[in-house]
């Protein structure tokens, strides 16, 4: 509900503090007052967009701000998508400058224009002579039925279960990509895999090779350094061996007299048995070394290869490799698992399908049964307003091939004004005054069915007088009793049917023109009726007439 909007500086407003009661408020005046300017005003507050030109002459600034009470509406959930902190009274504000910017907030808390049209949508509902032409659109026939279906749990479980079948389907879509991509690789990897595996190398594999090849290159010389060193240590008559073994025989006879003579008398003995071990340790090394050519060969032909791989793969180590066979193995398995988490995504996908088209089936039949209760209330409602041989039909079409997020319906509205007449789609039979009618009759009928948001009807009654006028007063008198609604009108019949009236006023004074708007008094409100009746002279005729008007609207 719309409770108070404040404007300052807005095209030829230029101060206004407006307070607004339920149900049903009618707003009169004569034409170029500034209907269309407090239209303009509550459109920047819903998101449309603006530019300094709305800036009163001679202002820098305009400023629109507008109190909702929305606690009845549900939508905690919409705030806390759109990241915004919810308050059952909220406020919205616009501010436009005349360098051009401009700024929205909800609650003091910025926000861009996208969000405040998305919010601004759910908060108040316009019906112009432009929207009543979606009538004839499929998506707002398929939502008026929807609306005025009971079965609101449906639609429910079918969002949730749609939900889950689309990010099933995301899902497929792309481990399906990349199964693709890594198939056009798969040949290439699954090659350079089995390059790597079938040398069967191992962890500084390089390293070990080179110094193997070393020792082979240079074996004569490294036993012959063996051999040396043995024949002094042990093999020659006065090698180190026989000359450590004279000195401990000479020590011996006094090696335990004191602990200074045993001490270097166990030292003699200490490196003594350390030459015979480096004499024993050179004889067996010089006997393993191998002069085989072959040998040595074969480990440069393994080495080559080993290195040219590395080459291959730009990298220093066979410890690099051994880390780019894993990858590699890695991404020839990753097929294997991403093929087999595709089925096991088509499982879920098929479950998935079979439940979304049980509900959308559930949906389709609870659709076309609203919908013959709608034609019902929809027919009678044009006859009040002067389309006696109205008739609708709503012609569905539905299958699984339709799957979509509203579920597995399309729908056609058919319509006819006179008997005698085939019935033919709304799009291609019917006037503007008769959709306009029949746009009305849906949202009063809607209006006993859903919490609506605060309904504004622009001029919607354009095309309509006489007794039509004053039938669809009443009908939005008793719209009003269930929510709020204002409606800008130009019929006397309707204007006396509002619980409240505003009148907007065009002053003129000293060089200057302002935009009023006020709530008038029941006197008021009589004149005003009266002059929509008489024109600028007004008979006592037309304020008696006004004044039955609105007593037995």
């Amino acid at each position: 509900m719309l409770l108070s909007l404040s404007i300052r500086n807005y095209a030829l407003i230029k101060e206004l503090d407006l307070k607004f009661n339920d149900k049903l408020t009618t707003i009169t005046g004569e034409t170029g007052a500034g209907k269309s300017i407090l239209m303009g005003a509550i459109g920047l507050i819903l998101g449309n967009r603006a530019d300094a030109n709305v800036i009163s002459a001679g202002e820098s600034k305009c400023i629109i701000e507008a109190n909702f009470q929305i606690d009845k509406l549900g939508l905690q959930n919409t705030f806390e998508e759109l990241e915004l902190d919810y308050h059952p009274e909220t406020i919205i504000r616009r501010e436009m400058s005349e360098n051009g910017k401009s700024r929205a907030f909800v609650n003091d808390t910025p926000v861009n224009l996208s969000i405040l049209k998305s919010l601004g949508q759910k908060i108040v509902e316009i019906q112009t002579q432009n929207t009543s032409l979606m009538m004839a659109d499929p998506k707002e026939q398929l939502n008026i039925i929807d609306d005025f279906m009971p079965q609101k749990q449906l639609f429910s479980d079918y969002k949730t279960k749609f939900s889950q079948y689309k990010l099933i389907q995301k899902k497929i879509h792309s481990h399906s990509e990349l199964l693709s991509n890594q198939k056009k690789q798969f040949e290439f990897n699954l090659f350079q895999l089995n390059e790597i595996s079938d040398l069967e190398i191992q962890e500084n594999e390089e390293l070990i090779l080179a110094e193997r090849i070393l020792i082979l290159t240079q074996a004569s010389k490294i036993i012959e350094s063996l051999q040396t060193v043995s024949n002094l240590f042990s093999e020659n008559e006065l090698s180190i061996v026989q000359l450590l073994s004279h000195a401990k025989q000479a020590l011996k006879p006094v090696a335990t007299m004191n602990e200074s003579l045993s001490a270097i008398n166990q030292r003699i003995e200490s490196i003594l048995i350390e030459t015979r071990d480096i004499s024993e340790e050179c004889s067996e090394y010089s006997e393993k070394i191998d002069q085989d050519e072959n040998e040595l060969e074969r480990l440069n032909d393994r080495l080559s290869k080993i290195q040219s791989l590395m080459r291959k793969h730009n990298v220093q180590t066979t410890t690099e490799i051994l880390a780019i066979s894993e990858d590699l193995s890695l991404s020839v398995s990753n097929i294997e698992t991403i093929e087999s988490e595709i089925l096991a995504f088509q499982k879920e996908l098929d479950f998935l399908f079979n439940e979304v088209i049980k509900i959308g089936t559930s949906i389709s039949n609870a659709r076309i049964e609203a919908s013959k209760e709608l034609t019902i209330e929809v027919e009678s409602i044009l006859k009040e307003l002067s389309l006696p041989h109205a008739k609708i039909e709503f012609r569905f079409e539905s299958g699984n091939h339709l799957l979509s997020e509203t579920g597995i319906d399309k729908i056609s509205l058919y319509f006819t004004a006179n008997p005698g007449t085939p019935i033919q789609l709304l799009s291609e039979v019917a006037s503007g005054g008769e959709i306009s009618r029949l746009n009305f009759s849906f949202r009063s009928i809607l209006a006993k069915h859903k919490s609506l948001p605060t309904l504004i009807f622009d001029e919607a009654d354009t095309g309509i007088s006489g007794e039509t006028a004053g039938k669809m007063g009443k009908l939005l008198k008793q719209m009003g009793e269930i929510h709020q609604v204002l409606c800008i009108t130009h019929l006397p019949q309707v204007a006396a049917c509002g619980h409240h009236q505003l009148g907007i006023v065009k002053i003129y004074q000293d060089n200057d023109t302002n935009t009023i708007v006020k709530s008038l008094s029941n006197e008021e409100r009589i004149e005003a009726v009266a002059k929509m009746l008489s024109g600028d002279t007004i008979t006592t005729a037309a304020l008696e007439n006004a004044k039955q008007l609105i007593i037995t609207a």
